[in-house]
């Protein structure tokens, strides 16, 4: 075997390590993101799942963006939109023209059941996770 041949051989053998590198940081990104998907699905987080699940369609879609780095970045977005997005869209049906309510969570007293009722405010549930939106639109 002369020299070039050896470099050529060498050089195959690193590229499809690397390709195979990549291919399994895909799957790993993409399970991450199906369970991140799953343990975050709340009513009142409609547009982070939305996105996440047209990324995911573009990605499949469309060959030449599937890599590891673009399902990373598809990820981050998403937990950004999931954990730091004060507003969001309710999928819960108020009487009216649609607005912007503020969105109250825990346990409400007597006053905020009223303002509630006056459709001032949108009672969120006495269950407090921690990354609730604080506005959020309602039709």
């Amino acid at each position: 075997m002369t020299e070039p041949e050896a470099t050529t051989n060498v050089q195959t053998d690193a590229i499809t390590f690397w390709s195979y590198l990549s291919g399994l940081t895909t799957l790993v990104l993409c399970i991450i993101s199906v369970l991140a998907f799953i343990f975050t699905l709340s009513p009142f987080r409609l547009l982070p799942d939305l996105f996440l699940l047209v990324s995911a369609i573009v990605w499949f879609r469309r060959p030449h963006i599937r890599r590891a780095r673009v399902a990373a970045m598809f990820l981050a977005a998403f937990l950004l939109m999931e954990f730091y997005l004060p507003f969001d869209v309710s999928i819960l049906y108020r009487p009216g023209r649609p607005r912007v309510l503020p969105l109250v969570m825990g346990l409400p007293r007597k006053e905020t059941v009223q303002r509630a009722q006056r459709g001032e405010l949108a009672l969120g549930g006495c269950i407090v996770m921690g990354n609730e939106p604080r506005w959020i639109l309602v039709w």
